[in-house]
């Protein structure tokens, strides 16, 4: 059992009873039309972005869009692309870390503290669906999904009251072991002392990752497991890796990816960051060209980063009667001055013409003052402080909340209910 030296407020998630699926209240905002703006009672909040589809906080409300194969942008639908609409039910997280988070076929949020998906059953745990994935006491903590998978950190408390922390994850694959099923959460075992303290979970594709502070050294390692599979069916043990240190992210990661990943580490010598990525580079993910990457180190991405903030990694995952394929990979990056993009840009997902190709790191034109921002497969969305929301890439599925097109350049989406 790993410990954390936060204590979590509790009161609020422990013990507590509560209807799954509230009613969700109407925005009085003209026909069929959600206005958000700085004046305003319509506040947009955290900002979700699956393989093809988009999820959005309104208020305490979900507005998801896009993909609906299986449930996972509105479950009470059984159409193929669902067009914008709330799903029944609210979003918020008194007590704990909130999130939320979009994976090939589910998404998960929380609610009053609790880990909520929807989506395909296998992952999300079975049906009716949006529905817990976990029931059990305790605090639970940024819930993120991965391709098949979801993870998240529980705390509970022993008879002192002190805060006993670990990794949970649950889905079509345990999060450890390649093509296991869990669709009870199973408790990842980290071989660090006791006392350790975990942060964050990060999740990508089929690798998790999270961030350990070891007091006895005064270090703070990440913990990764699961990775790249390889090709081939799956098979019952056919494909392990144990939790192990990645030196590569020895400072934090920000952003995890299928096949990369990203850090803003501070550099307490001048006082600045800059954005840092590792892995694969076949579409210049890592904001250098493809073969100019150094093998095995991070990549310090070549551009004027006016003190970045948050950065997020995209990229479609596939998965056919077993065999896994990654399609192309992007990287965009917030900073005072708005968004910078770099990498595939296929079908737009880097703010560009699609014709234009892989990009260079380049700022995207349009929306600034950026509140969040997510990468999906391939496409993604940002929010203002002004209460906007704008997406661009692929919208073959209609998850850039309008009807399915061609791909499309940044725009303000029109939020409908």
């Amino acid at each position: 059992m790993l410990r954390t030296p936060t204590l979590l407020l509790t009161t609020l998630a422990l013990g507590c009873s509560f209807e799954l699926n509230n009613p969700t209240p109407q925005h009085d905002a003209g026909p069929g039309e959600i206005v958000c703006g700085e004046e305003t009672e319509c506040v947009l909040g955290q900002l979700a972005t699956g393989q093809r589809h988009t999820c959005i906080v309104v208020g305490e409300d979900a507005l998801c869009f896009g993909d609906n194969a299986h449930g996972q942008s509105r479950p009470e639908l059984r159409d193929v692309i669902a067009a914008m609409g709330p799903v029944d039910q609210r979003v918020d997280s008194p007590g704990g870390l909130p999130s939320f988070s979009a994976g090939m076929a589910h998404t998960c949020a929380t609610y009053w503290g609790y880990p909520i998906c929807w989506g395909r059953a296998d992952i999300v745990g079975g049906a009716p669906s949006p529905r817990l994935v976990s029931r059990s006491d305790g605090v639970w903590n940024g819930i993120q999904t991965g391709t098949l998978h979801q993870c998240w950190t529980q705390d509970t408390f022993d008879e002192t009251h002190t805060p006993q922390r670990q990794v949970m994850c649950s889905g079509a694959w345990d999060g450890a072991r390649f093509g296991v099923a869990a669709p009870e959460p199973v408790a990842i075992e980290l071989p660090v002392a006791q006392h350790a303290w975990v942060g964050v979970v990060h999740v990508g594709g089929f690798r998790t990752c999270t961030g350990v502070f070891d007091p006895d050294e005064v270090r703070e390692q990440t913990w990764c497991w699961g990775g790249v599979p390889p090709e081939g069916p799956w098979e019952d043990g056919a494909w392990r890796e144990a939790p192990h240190p990645e030196p590569l992210a020895d400072r934090g990661i920000s952003a995890l990816g299928a096949t990369h990943a990203c850090a803003i580490p501070f550099d307490g010598r001048d006082h600045e960051s800059a954005v840092e990525c590792w892995g694969e580079n076949d579409h210049g993910e890592l904001g250098v060209p493809p073969g100019e990457e150094t093998p095995d180190a991070r990549v310090r991405v070549p551009f004027e980063l006016q003190t970045p903030s948050r950065v997020c990694v995209g990229g479609e995952v596939r998965v056919d009667d077993g065999i896994v394929s990654y399609g192309a990979s992007h990287t965009c990056a917030v900073d005072q001055l708005g968004v910078v993009c770099w990498g595939s840009n296929d079908r737009g997902q880097s703010g560009a013409p699609p014709s234009e190709g892989a990009l260079s790191p380049r700022r995207v034109e349009g929306p600034t003052q950026i509140t969040a921002l997510a990468c999906g497969g391939a496409h993604t969305c940002a929010t203002t402080l002004t209460n906007e929301l704008w997406c661009w890439g692929a919208n073959d599925h209609g998850q850039l909340g309008s009807p399915p097109s061609e791909p499309l350049a940044p725009h303000r989406v029109t939020l409908r209910w």
